[in-house]
Formats: structure tokens, C-alpha cells, sequence
């Protein structure tokens, strides 16, 4: 009889665990559709996950990727509103050179009612 390594099994179980998830793929998207099935699943996959000790190493994985979508969301409001900023600055500069509103809508990208408002200082 052969010995095999614990470096040898453990690889075997990967494979093996491997080959269920990716024949099984299919079946858990159909499962994850259906609604009412839904809110089973996601329950008994975490407890799963949980039970054969990977929940926290998924958990590891995804978070520099949350961590990255949000720091993308600030990032891109940030910049919508310095963006804004700038534009509300050459509107106003614009206007108090008599520019006409539509010509100061057109130039800016801002709405008349917000040019309007910004013109009530001149």
C-alpha cells in the first residue's frame, strides 16, 4: 500500500472540492434566481463557509475590493463637485461680464434655474 502525504490529501480535497463547486456553479446561480429560495441560501452558504473554517479567508478576499469600490465612489463624488465648482466659478465670472444666461448655460453645463440664482448677485 502507498503512503501518501498530508500536502498530497490536502491537495486531492481541493481538487475534489474544486470539481463539486464548478459542477454545482450552474445549480447555485438557478438556486440564487429563484426568490423565494434566495433568502435561504445565502444563510445556509455562509454557515457552511463558516463550518469549514473559509468564511473569514473569503471575507479577507473581498475586502481590499469593498475597500476599493467605496474609496472609487468618494473619489468620483469628489471630483463631481469640484468639478461643480469650477463651474459655478466661470459662471459666475460670466455673468458679471454680462454674458447672456442661455450663452452661460451653455458654456458651464449647469442648469438655468442655477445660473438664474447665481446672476441674483449681479
Amino acid at each position: 500500500m502507498m503512503k501518501v502525504s498530508l500536502q498530497e490529501k490536502t491537495a486531492r480535497i481541493g481538487a475534489y472540492l474544486d470539481a463539486i463547486i464548478r459542477a454545482n456553479n450552474e445549480v447555485l446561480r438557478e438556486a440564487y434566481k429563484m426568490s423565494d429560495v434566495k433568502y435561504h441560501i445565502i444563510p445556509a452558504l455562509e454557515e457552511l463557509l463558516e463550518e469549514i473554517g473559509i468564511a473569514a479567508e473569503i471575507e479577507a478576499r473581498a475586502e481590499p475590493r469593498i475597500e476599493a469600490r467605496i474609496e472609487a465612489r468618494i473619489e468620483a463624488k469628489v471630483e463631481a463637485r469640484v468639478e461643480e465648482r469650477k463651474a459655478i466659478d466661470i459662471a459666475k465670472n460670466l455673468v458679471s461680464m454680462g454674458l447672456p444666461l442661455e450663452a452661460v448655460v451653455s458654456a458651464t453645463g449647469l442648469g438655468i434655474e442655477k445660473v438664474k440664482e447665481l446672476s441674483q448677485g449681479f
